[in-house]
């Protein structure tokens, strides 16, 4: 496989698919890719393969007119369009051999998805460090700042991780959000619940079963209707 054909581009690496078997009649690798992925145009895809944006398992480029070859893979990159543009900037603040600890700031994605790609603190790294093999190694929501670390080499990435998987790394979060009177006794207050994957990446949501995170929640201040808390989750 020529992978040099598919190295991350602009801070994004290909997307990979199947190409099945399954008796539907596809001549055109294009066709297949219409039905695959009904939210991207036909002229969409002319574009993204006549600017070498799509490739087949080999790396080689693939044209509007190629044929679909069952039980192969091809690899496209993900183009978004009139993506916005989000008004506050990212800082590096530790960097080694190892890991780069960024400060995301708020209403940045950490990872590319749905409308956002470019805009995404993974992607906005990459291009302005030109370490491609950057990854993060923990989750932090979209509407949310605060530090994010990331690997910078894929052999160590599941090690950081499994630190995270196993609890062994505390994770405290700040937030400002209305304050309850009927609570003011109960502070710290634990609050367990059942966190899983979701099928978006690098994303999580809580659903029912049993418990398998624990959040202790702590009043800093108040002021009228609203307080500061720190949550510490384990």
């Amino acid at each position: 496989m020529k992978q040099s054909s598919m190295d991350i581009k602009n801070g994004v690496g290909p997307s990979k698919v199947f190409l099945p078997n399954d008796g539907r009649a596809y001549v055109h690798l294009i066709n297949f890719l219409i039905d695959q992925f009904p939210a991207i145009s036909k002229d969409e895809w002319v574009s993204r393969m006549n600017d070498a944006l799509v490739l087949n398992q080999e790396g080689v480029p693939q044209s509007p007119d190629a044929l679909f070859e069952p039980n192969t893979y091809i690899y496209y990159y993900r183009r978004v369009q009139d993506e916005e543009l989000i008004p506050f900037d990212e800082q590096i603040v530790y960097q080694d051999e190892h890991l780069l600890i960024a400060d995301k700031p708020h209403f940045l994605p950490v990872t590319p998805g749905g409308h956002y790609l470019q805009e995404t603190l993974l992607v906005r790294l990459r291009n302005k460090t030109g370490i491609q093999d950057l990854s993060p190694i923990h989750r932090i929501d979209r509407e949310t700042a605060g530090l994010v670390a990331f690997s910078k080499m894929p052999s160590e990435r599941d090690l950081y991780q499994a630190l995270f998987r196993e609890r062994q790394v505390l994770k405290v979060y700040e937030a400002i959000a209305p304050y309850l009177d009927e609570l003011k006794d109960r502070f710290p207050i634990h609050y367990q619940s059942r966190i899983e994957e979701s099928e978006q990446f690098m994303q999580m949501h809580e659903v029912d079963g049993e418990p398998n995170s624990d959040t202790t929640i702590h009043l800093l201040e108040m002021k009228s209707s609203w307080a500061k808390y720190r949550l510490e989750l384990g």
